[in-house]
């Protein structure tokens, strides 16, 4: 970072839900993907250059949660296991924004939006249903400044669930 560098601390929070129906092994190398891809991004924004770090470490302990089915995300009812899909938790995925030259961090709100759909879909092709952006906001010192654009991930999981299970799946 030179003298004219700017760094910002924010953080980024999710209201997350487990995937509905089966969770598998693949959810938590999904989750890695997402992490060796997109913990450290460089972007230019009118020819200047910023830097963002996301820790993704919350979302992956998340997964990793609901992979037991003796974990909050599961009820026993009448002798069955089943999943709470509707069960959400509070994700913070913390972001340090580094910003080249005197370029304003509320200008970069717009390009982080895009990065976090980037990783929105790119996540959701590759395991569906596993990245849900509901109700996303971003916080500096505890404030809330910006409110990206919600995006869930429900129709990637039903589409992901029909290609699996019948061929008849309606678009």
């Amino acid at each position: 970072m030179s003298k004219k560098d700017m760094e910002f601390h924010l953080e980024l929070h999710l209201k997350w839900g487990p995937k509905h129906g089966y969770s598998s092994v693949a959810d938590l190398y999904g989750v890695d993907e997402i992490i060796r891809n997109y913990a450290n991004v460089s972007r230019e924004v009118d020819e200047k250059i910023y830097e963002l770090h996301l820790d993704w470490t919350q979302l992956r302990t998340l997964v990793e949660t609901t992979l037991s089915t003796k974990s909050k995300f599961y009820r026993e009812m009448d002798g069955e296991t089943y999943k709470l899909a509707s069960k959400t938790e509070k994700l913070v995925v913390p972001l340090i924004v580094v910003i080249e030259g005197d370029l304003s961090l509320s200008n970069t709100f717009p390009d982080i939006e895009k990065l976090l759909t980037e990783i929105y879909f790119v996540s959701n092709i590759s395991v569906p249903g596993i990245l849900d952006l509901y109700q996303p906001e971003i916080y500096v010192k505890g404030e809330c400044v910006y409110e990206p654009i919600a995006l869930s991930s429900f129709y990637f999981e039903e589409l992901g669930d029909g290609i699996r299970g019948s061929r008849d799946f309606p678009l």
